[in-house]
């Protein structure tokens, strides 16, 4: 099997229907449990080995991943391209009503003046990435490429057209997404699933 159906094989054991707020805040009815994929580090090697490939022409020479599920593809990659690999690090608000990424000091001199792919597991509305974009445009990178094992939603290649660089995914998807007052689910009653 090549690595888009082996993708597709561990989708059937690694997701979950139901009502679910994601990091953006924006409702779906779906649930990947990207740490479970990644576990297996053969397979995760395998998609990352396919996910290098599609970046190559970008000829990066950082891969960056916002943490935690990006920055362990990011190490996959950037170990398939021949390159190193940086996380991004999530930073909650104290009051929990926002969230951002940063690069870490130790970080900024690898990606100065960098040709950088970014990398995520999975892409719904791209929060996550563009939040990573930011930290790396704040560390004078230069963001060629946005790549991902799954994009769930058009977002997230609307998100690399709006930034000018190419995109590529092993697998796309066509999940719903919508902004808390539009959710048909909310609106049907339908409880929020916890996260697990």
């Amino acid at each position: 099997m090549d690595a888009a159906e082996t993708l597709t094989a561990a989708l059937a054991t690694h997701s979950r229907a139901g009502h679910f707020v994601h990091e953006s805040g924006l409702h779906g009815d779906l649930w990947l449990d990207l740490d479970g994929m990644l576990a297996d580090a053969d397979r995760a090697a395998q998609w990352a080995g396919a996910l290098a490939r599609k970046g190559l022409a970008m000829r990066p020479q950082v891969v960056c991943g916002p943490e935690t599920g990006g920055a362990r593809l990011a190490e996959h990659v950037g170990r398939a391209l021949g390159v190193p690999s940086i996380a991004a690090v999530r930073v909650e608000a104290a009051d929990r009503s926002s969230v951002h990424y940063q690069l870490q000091d130790a970080a900024r001199p690898v990606v100065k003046d960098r040709r950088v792919l970014v990398v995520d597991d999975a892409i719904n509305a791209g929060s996550a990435v563009r939040a990573t974009i930011e930290a790396l445009s704040g560390g004078s990178a230069i963001v060629v490429g946005i790549g991902c094992l799954i994009a769930l939603h058009a977002r997230a290649e609307q998100t690399a057209i709006g930034i000018g660089v190419p995109f590529v995914a092993l697998l796309q998807l066509d999940q719903s997404i919508w902004k808390p007052e539009a959710c048909p689910l909310c609106k049907s009653g339908r409880p929020v699933n916890p996260i697990e």
